[in-house]
């Protein structure tokens, strides 16, 4: 696997990944890309942006294969009953083969979407909690907490989709009734007047209507009406279905989300003055090869014991690691020159780090979870008796699981596979793998981020987190501790399999 990148300033997400249904995007809150997870709200929304709208209501017809073909390729695509009606096109191709009598069907589909509701920045100031953490220099502490990144604006969408499906011996008088619901469709209703046709009485005794509902509001008046049996049930669905999306109390907060914007916590400008980020001057070593050698051009600068020429302000003494007051012995120093950081490269240095300890931070997490279920589930285990061990296991219904290969384990087999000898050797084996994991690669790679192995006192240097990225430390740079399921390595340093995987994992020497 590749490591993910991350981007910045800003960020627009319009996949799957903001349209999942067990999250909730909000407004202000953190969130990471690197490891696509929502953190805390940090940021106290007073005032929104009043977003604008798109309206649309289209007909698509299946009656034929051309008119399928052009309708499951066309805009159909991005709505939100697609692979429903995908499914039920399906389904139709099916029962058609098997009746002398075709299937047709006609979906029709409203929708709208709002863009534009964004964080009005200026007066929305960020949590006390939040500021308590940036005023104390906790910088891990934060992006762990409200992440490195926040939801400045989230667009959202509501629909309606039908699906009509009749039986008609002839294709001409199926195409005739879909062009009659199209036709007479184009507003909010359709004219049901022409359905009453003697042609099209096989059509009306065969007709069903199924109707999906998508980021609708709960509680609104008429939204029983979203049962259709007839053509003129139906009318009263999409007139409940515009008044809900148009003029609800909330209308402005409710839907589906469907795509959102995501901009790093150091270009907020609440975020840099509580965070002091752009207060103090930022000094990093010149790189040697930058510094002039002897003999020195200039007349203000002396010559160290490495033969490099600087100013005598800029010697440092590497047996007491502070730099020296003159040059009266510059022989037994060494010139250590330094410059400003840029601010626009101290922020990049600041995000690119908090997205680095976010991906950290759930890398620990996963260890830390996997090692209380594990305990957790040898302990239950345990505490059945000898009687059940015969007893054939069954998966809970809110696991996923292949029931093409599904096959028959008993509590005897869960007891041996997770702890052979009753004594929880396991558990205690992954804690000393976790306790090994933060001693030589978790607390290692933090202390680097922040400066604490730089010179002779181990102190946390706030400034640090922002003068090098997270890849300049080597300390960080055991990529392979970011996967699931890795301890560390005693014998090369970095990550291998841990024991967890079986016999796919490497001895432990």
């Amino acid at each position: 696997s590749f490591l993910p990148v991350a981007k910045c300033s800003p960020y627009l997400i319009s996949d799957d990944r903001v349209r999942k249904l067990d999250i909730t995007p909000v407004l202000g809150r953190g969130y990471s890309i690197m490891t696509d997870s929502y953190h805390s709200t940090c940021l106290m929304v007073e005032d929104t942006t009043p977003p604008s709208y798109n309206y649309d209501y289209t007909f698509y017809e299946f009656t034929s294969q051309t008119e399928t073909q052009r309708s499951l390729g066309g805009k159909l695509k991005k709505s939100f009953g697609f692979w429903k009606v995908k499914e039920e096109y399906s389904a139709q191709a099916s029962s058609t083969s098997k009746t002398s009598s075709q299937t047709h069907m006609v979906v029709a589909v409203m929708r709208i979407e709002r863009y534009y509701s964004s964080v009005r920045e200026e007066v929305s100031p960020l949590s006390d909690d939040a500021k308590t953490l940036l005023n104390n220099q906790d910088y891990v502490g934060f992006f762990k907490a409200c992440g490195p990144n926040y939801v400045r604006g989230i667009r959202r969408a509501q629909e309606v989709t039908a699906i009509f499906r009749f039986q008609s011996s002839s294709t001409e008088v199926a195409k005739s009734f879909s062009a009659g619901l199209k036709v007479s469709g184009w507003g909010q209703s359709i004219e049901t007047s022409f359905a009453s046709k003697s042609k099209f009485s096989q059509v009306r005794s065969s007709l069903s209507i199924k109707i999906l509902g998508f980021g609708l509001g709960l509680n609104e008046a008429g939204s029983d009406t979203l049962v259709a049996t007839s053509l003129e049930e139906y009318n009263e669905v999409m007139k409940f279905a515009f008044k809900s999306f148009t003029q609800s109390e909330n209308s402005y907060a409710i839907g589906m989300v469907y795509g959102m914007e995501v901009v790093p916590w150091v270009d907020n400008s609440a975020f840099q003055v509580e965070s002091k980020l752009l207060d103090d001057d930022i000094l990093i070593p010149v790189p040697r090869s930058l510094i002039p050698k002897a003999p020195c051009k200039n007349a203000n600068y002396v010559e160290d014991s490495n033969g490099y020429c600087c100013d005598p302000l800029q010697l440092y003494d590497t047996t007491t690691s502070t730099y020296t007051d003159d040059g009266a012995n510059p022989s037994a120093n060494i010139c250590r020159v330094q410059r400003g950081l840029d601010k626009a490269v101290a922020k990049e240095n600041m995000s690119a780090n908090g997205e680095f300890v976010a991906r950290l931070d759930a890398a620990m997490r996963y260890k830390l979870v996997q090692l209380s279920t594990m305990e957790k589930c040898i302990s239950a285990a345990n505490s059945y008796p000898s009687d059940y061990d015969d007893n054939i296991l069954l998966p809970q219904d809110s696991v996923e699981y292949n029931e093409v290969i599904d096959a028959s384990y008993s509590l005897m087999h869960l007891k041996i596979a997770l702890d052979p000898f009753g004594d929880y050797g396991l558990v205690r084996h992954m804690a000393k793998e976790l306790d090994e994991y933060i001693d030589m690669f978790y607390s290692p790679c933090l202390a680097a981020l922040f400066g604490m192995n730089i010179d002779v006192t181990p102190d946390t240097e706030a400034r640090f987190f922002a003068a090098y990225p997270w890849h300049t430390h080597d300390e960080c740079m055991h990529l392979s501790c970011l996967a699931t399921n890795m301890r560390w390595d005693r014998e090369n340093g970095g990550c291998v399999p841990s024991l967890i995987l079986g016999t796919s994992s490497a001895t432990y020497g």
